[in-house]
């Protein structure tokens, strides 16, 4: 059996029709910037004439031809244009999305850039050709008889910078022109790794790799020599060419222009994209592959550290040229089609989410960073203003917003439930989700399918298995054998590859009928999997991953959310595994949310009810829930001290008492009068 999830991206050759809409689309919110019933959030398109407000868009434009490519896109200064580089097409709009004017090209395009008022426009062929634009018309080309691999134009549109690579001949070259097309300087250097210029082309800075050393060079305008540094792998040029920022393996270095070490910061990640804001106060690092670990930091250009996060791996990154608003977007988590935008101002407060039914491939800002536009891989070109305040959407007033879903708010069906195990944001711990499937006969067939097609897109989760994976897997007297594409075991380090393995291994052992699962690699038995070497030579006893009763269920922290985790109890606790004693161990597991003990004055099932007698501590939890945090907490200790109780005894319901009343703490609240009631769904997916 075989999952063919792969990504269908087929690049064409593109036939571009204007699509032009008034109005643009209004996205569909909750509270908490999510659609209020967990579906992926689709465009709406207003009709002609309604009124301009509760939406981010301000316009779109559309390719209609899907899957399309895109190679770039960029804002002027101004915000007032934007271009999309896809296919053999260059296309201008407006800030609305209108479209001003577009060209065809003979040869696929690599990229485009522009001058700060989009009026030089130019545009590099992947096989080598450059064309500039001046006012819509071609008014040169030049052929650079090589695969270009970028290309820069500065702030007046007087110069462009390419950089050209025939690798396989190990041959490259940096190429600077004048408006005129005029050669100015040529290098030959083969094998440039990166490029990067001030505004106004005096200083061009790149790293090039030779005899397996990556080095950093520095130019000026007439091609003379600056000064070289080795052993850098990631480059940012500041707007004025002030400072050259570069990242090593271990740590970031900013210069200055004549190459003097300023300062220097661990940050205890490899950096593979930096961003210097145009007045020189900031400096922006990203790791695309955090590994579990805080991968986005914000410097000032003191090298102070003022606040770093985690992101979600492989994000497309930007700051605003002002260092005041810094975006990121990502959509290679999820299953449905969709991007999450998130911006951030320059405290690393979360200001703004914003959800697109569409997959972004391609984002920039504008200067001050209130326009943003992205081009999407179903040939949707979006313009959205972060600053528009739009009906419906959440902009939280504090730094952080926690939050819980409670099982009892998700419908109840009669569709086969699975459990499947996520990463939480973090990329620390699995997380158990429990999800409705289809009716068929291969529940493990269909549970590894889900398991693949990763976390819903609200649920904060991270998938374990890359998108577009194929998995074959086969069953033979009690062993699961799973056959994975040799293309996994080179994807990551040990934090990825013990995703993959534990997220399976905990899915498919959770159905009796799999008593071991074995792990193939291109169909052949294999020792290690992965660079980290995680031991898959022998079958796992699916014993190991069924987790014996009795379990507790515990809150757990990741980000803004919580989460209900189950552990089982202690050996030494199963000796006693009555109900007064888990109950008080729930209680003890949990007395970090309590200011004082919480005593368990008596238990006891009657009939269907599990009721509980606690001490006035317990009230603590409903104090002050007006707060998101609070409330989130009181929810989840609630939700957790059913789970424990119902799910290792026979009653489903449990009735709180507090020292022998039944009370009802908060009016808004969850009301303790009535019996809590444990619902087959572990930490919903919305």
């Amino acid at each position: 059996m075989t999952y063919n999830f792969a990504a269908r991206k087929v690049i064409l050759p593109l036939i571009i029709l204007l699509l032009l809409f008034t109005a643009g689309c209004q996205m569909s919110f909750s509270f908490y910037g999510k659609d209020v019933q967990g579906r992926p959030v689709e465009p709406y398109y207003e009709e002609e004439g309604s009124f301009n407000q509760g939406r981010s868009l301000e316009g779109r434009f559309s390719l209609l031809r899907p899957r399309v490519e895109l190679n770039s896109a960029a804002f002027t200064c101004d915000g007032s244009r934007a271009i999309i580089c896809s296919g053999d097409r260059l296309v201008l709009l407006d800030k609305e999305g209108n479209l001003l004017w577009e060209k065809d090209f003979e040869e696929p395009l690599l990229g485009a850039g522009l001058n700060n008022e989009g009026t030089n426009i130019a545009v590099g062929t992947k096989e080598g050709k450059i064309y500039y634009i001046e006012d819509e018309e071609i008014t040169w080309e030049k052929d650079l008889s090589m695969p270009l691999e970028s290309i820069q134009v500065c702030s007046e549109g007087n110069y462009v910078l390419a950089v050209v690579n025939d690798r396989e001949k190990d041959e490259g070259a940096i190429v600077f022109l004048d408006s005129q097309g005029d050669t100015v300087w040529r290098k030959e250097i083969p094998k440039v790794n990166m490029v990067d210029m001030s505004s106004e082309g005096d200083i061009i800075a790149f790293l090039a790799e030779e005899e397996a050393e990556s080095i950093l060079y520095t130019f000026n305008r007439e091609g003379e020599p600056l000064w070289e540094k080795k052993g850098y792998s990631t480059l940012e040029v500041s707007h004025q060419g002030d400072y050259i920022a570069v990242a090593s393996s271990e740590k970031i270095i900013l210069f200055s222009r004549e190459g003097k070490e300023l300062w220097s910061f661990d940050p205890g990640v490899t950096i593979n994209q930096l961003e210097i804001s145009d007045n020189k106060e900031h400096l922006l690092a990203y790791n695309s592959f955090g590994g579990g670990e805080d991968n986005l930091f914000f410097l000032n250009t003191e090298g102070e550290l003022l606040w770093k996060k985690r992101i979600r791996d492989d994000s497309l990154v930007d700051l605003s040229k002002d260092g005041r608003r810094i975006v990121t977007s990502s959509w290679r988590h999820y299953s449905e089609d969709f991007t999450l935008i998130n911006y951030f101002d320059n405290q690393g407060r979360l200001r703004r989410e914003i959800e697109v039914g569409s997959r972004a491939e391609e984002m920039a800002l504008c200067w001050e960073g209130e326009k943003l536009v992205l081009g999407c891989d179903d040939g949707n070109v979006y313009i959205l203003n972060l600053d528009r305040k739009t009906l419906g959407e959440y902009v939280p007033a504090r730094e952080e917003q926690f939050f819980y879903v409670p099982s009892q708010s998700i419908q109840v069906n009669d569709d086969p439930r699975i459990k499947l195990y996520f990463y939480d944001e973090n990329a620390m711990v699995l997380i158990p989700v429990s999800r409705n499937i289809g009716r068929g006969n291969d529940v493990v067939q269909r549970a590894l399918e889900e398991l693949i097609k990763g976390p819903r897109a609200n649920s904060y989760l991270v998938r374990t298995i890359p998108k577009g994976v194929d998995i074959e897997i086969k069953e033979e007297g009690g062993t699961l054998y799973i056959d994975l594409p040799e293309e996994l075991t080179r994807a990551g380090g040990t934090n990825y590859s013990l995703g993959v393995i534990n997220s399976i291994l905990y899915t498919v052992t959770q159905f009796p009928k799999v008593e071991e699962v074995q792990f193939l690699v291109e169909g052949e038995e294999r020792d290690f999997f992965g660079d980290q070497g995680i031991y898959i030579g022998e079958a796992f006893d699916s014993s190991t991953f069924r987790k014996d009763q009795p379990l507790l269920y515990l809150p757990f922290r990741s980000g803004y959310r919580y989460y209900l985790l189950p552990r089982e109890v202690f050996p030494y606790m199963r000796e006693d595994n009555s109900l007064q004693n888990l109950t008080q161990k729930f209680f003890q597991e949990t007395s970090n949310y309590f200011a004082r003990e919480v005593e368990v004055l008596s238990v006891g099932i009657k009939d269907d009810l599990l009721y509980v007698n606690l001490s006035r501590e317990f009230l603590e939890i409903f104090k002050g829930i007006e707060n998101p945090q609070l409330k989130a907490r009181a929810q989840v200790i609630l939700e957790g001290l059913t789970y424990t109780l119902a799910s290792n005894f026979e009653p489903e319901k449990v009735q709180i008492y507090i020292e022998g009343e039944k009370m009802s703490p908060h009016p808004e609240f969850i009301d303790l009068k009535s019996p809590l009631e444990k619902y087959p769904y572990l930490n919903p997916e919305v």
